[in-house]
């Protein structure tokens, strides 16, 4: 990010302390909230600005989609200074600034119990509205934490230096000390030592599992984990475990037969704890199935991680709330049959980490899969190597105890995901129900500066895929890979994914009803916003043609989006045909595009190889400019937008 732009953005708001949340100005107002402000270092705090609220937006859009929030963490220790080393942006986007209605970020003192303050600024491009949060961090080594014998340090022969001072020291060759309830108890285990074993399970409130020694916070000679476990999960995260730590650890082996983590929150009880677990700074190298694997929970993150699991015989790499949507009760009816008391799953937070497949083909199997969970993010990480044509990253809203397709009431939405990379193996993403025959309800979710390339098929591109309403894709790039064959090659389709109101049918297609269906899609796709995307295709595909932004009936998709916005789309595919908008539906606003082949932007990585947004610059300005005003600061580079706009996701 311009970090000399984001401190000028905050300087006025040094005095924020004093200018606490919600605020408003005009037809403003900013109401950010979190479900916690203090806790244990390492500590994630979630922030939830979804309750923000103006008239200043675009007909048919939401204050959620067009009110940029810019947030400044107030981190300037260690874990704020650094930077993503994931995403589209890697080695720039700095860790104590995020932009987003939905926002996280890890705290992690450095000897004592620190305050934070938290600024938001938020504006609607009339109105601009700044305030500020407290939040408290606790030294894990001072009383508010596992001071003394509360920690124990594990090693394999001696017990080296970095252990805190009175802890219990422990010569171990497994790490089955974790089999046990960790009730305010924090266990360290030695940098450079291996520790063997597995189907060990966590449990108890208040705990911590890391290393000590040089290598915490980094990603050398951490401790290592090896399984011996065979088919079961290394480690296991327990429904009865609550407020956790998971950080600076290695998992790795061949016996890696399931996941390398698994979570088994009790999906039914009605006493869902607020579980706080964070994985922070870990490695998962699973070496036959997946990384990790988690029912629902809320308040969980992944931070500063690799997870690399091997996605064979239909297993995903990482799936997070396996058991999707659902009601207390075990109902599939609408409002759980008259008792509306759904499972909550919300709060995830994916903040600049890896996560691999293997690629290749075997069947469409994601990298990285979302089933439920709503005011969550998902920022500066990549995600790569789905098998065959599934996406590297997957967000539905399900509901495990359907029957035909019905909605039990519950709507997954407010969901940020930015600064992301979607790799070259696998499609680059889906926000959209899990197929053409189910009903799921997806609203509030913006995709910003995030990278994608979509891969070679044989028939029919396969770009992202977007279904829902009021879903915002802005800012972003797409390379579409070369191929030979004759067919439409699309970045990205939008429409109606999803059941019509069945008759006895329980796997009609989406879209236009037909035979055995009644009415109109149950959830049409309105209000969806496609601003300021750059696409580059290196061939053409012969007789066939590239498309930006596909919004029509096109493959099984039913009903193009209506009453929604398409804007300052740029498409360069050479010499060959391409089209940068398709668009049937009604309602639409659809100007400033172009797939104008008698220029070639000059994108600033010629090669073609593009890996970072930055290589969608365009060097030259001819053809591409003109675009019109959408509600949207800052380009894909964080750089103020000129009063002439430029097409594309960055400009010139």
């Amino acid at each position: 990010m311009k970090h000399l732009l984001w401190l000028l953005l905050f300087a006025s708001a040094a005095h924020a302390v004093n200018n606490p949340c919600p605020q408003t100005v005009g037809s403003l107002t900013t109401t950010p909230t979190s479900p916690r402000l203090s806790g244990v270092s390492p500590l994630l705090v979630f922030f939830d600005n979804s309750g923000v609220a103006s008239t200043n937006v675009l007909v048919n859009s939401t204050a959620y989609q067009d009110v940029n929030s810019s947030w400044d963490f107030g981190d300037r220790l260690g874990s704020g200074t650094a930077t993503w080393r994931y995403g589209s942006n890697p080695n720039v986007n700095q860790r104590t600034f995020a932009t987003g209605n939905n926002a996280a970020h890890l705290f992690v003192t450095e000897g004592r119990d620190t305050f934070y303050t938290v600024n938001v600024d938020s504006n609607d491009g009339v109105n601009d509205v700044k305030c500020a949060m407290s939040v408290h961090v606790f030294d894990p080594s001072g009383a508010s934490g596992w001071p003394g014998a509360q920690t124990t340090c594990l090693f394999n022969t001696t017990v080296g230096s970095g252990c805190p001072a009175g802890a219990t020291q422990t010569v171990a060759s497994t790490f089955a000390a974790i089999n046990a309830s960790l009730s305010n108890k924090r266990l360290l285990y030695k940098c450079g030592d291996n520790f063997t074993g597995g189907n060990f399970t966590i449990s108890g409130t208040k705990w911590s599992v890391g290393a000590y020694g040089t290598c915490v916070n980094t990603q050398t000679g951490r401790p290592t984990f090896t399984s011996t476990s065979g088919g079961n999960p290394v480690v296991k995260v327990a429904n009865t475990a609550v407020d956790g730590r998971f950080s600076d650890i290695v998992i790795a082996g061949a016996g890696i037969a399931s996941n390398g983590i698994q979570m088994d929150m009790n999906v039914l009880s009605t006493t869902v704890p607020q579980t706080q677990i964070t994985f922070y700074n870990t490695t998962i190298n699973g070496t036959t199935a997946g990384a990790g694997s988690f029912q629902q929970a809320t308040q969980i993150g992944v931070v500063d991680s690799d997870w690399h699991g091997k996605v064979g015989s239909g297993q995903i790499a990482v799936y997070f709330n396996v058991s999707e949507n659902n009601c207390v009760n075990a109902s599939g009816a609408l409002n759980c049959g008259g008792t509306p008391n759904y499972i909550v799953a919300d709060y995830i937070a994916v903040l600049g980490s890896d996560f691999e497949g293997t690629g290749g083909s075997g069947g469409n199997v994601e990298t990285f899969r979302v089933s439920a969970g709503s005011k969550s993010v998902y920022s500066n990480s990549t995600f790569n190597n789905a098998i065959s044509q599934a996406a590297n990253f997957k967000f539905h809203s399900g509901n495990t105890y359907q029957s035909c397709a019905p909605w039990i009431g519950q709507t997954t939405q407010f969901v940020w995901i930015s600064d992301n990379s979607f790799g070259t193996s696998g499609g680059p993403f889906e926000v959209a129900p899990q197929n053409g025959s189910v009903d799921e309800h997806i609203k509030n979710v913006v995709v910003e500066r995030v990278i994608g390339n979509s891969p070679p098929v044989t028939s029919g591109g396969k770009g992202a895929q977007v279904s829902g309403q009021n879903i915002t894709v802005r800012d972003s790039a797409f390379q579409l890979q070369t191929v030979g064959a004759n067919y439409v090659q699309n970045a990205m389709q939008v429409g109606s994914r999803g059941a019509c109101q069945l008759s006895g049918n329980c796997s009609a297609p989406s879209g236009t009803c037909t035979t055995g269906e009644t009415g109109a899609p149950l959830f049409p796709p309105n209000g969806q916003e496609y601003f300021n995307i750059s696409v580059y295709s290196p061939t053409g595909h012969g007789a066939g043609s590239t498309v930006a932004v596909q919004n029509d009936t096109s493959g099984s998709w039913g009903a193009p989006a209506q009453n929604s916005h398409i804007q300052n789309i740029m498409l360069y595919a050479g010499t060959s045909t391409g089209t940068a908008v398709t668009n049937t539906g009604s309602g639409n606003t659809v100007d400033h595009n172009t797939a104008n082949a008698a220029t070639n932007p000059g994108f600033t990585n010629g090669s073609g190889n593009f890996s970072l947004i930055s290589d969608f610059k365009p060097t030259i300005s001819g053809g591409y400019i003109g675009g019109t005003t959408v509600p949207v600061r800052f380009d894909a580079l964080n750089v103020l937008w000129p009063p002439t706009w430029d097409l594309g996701a960055v400009h010139h």
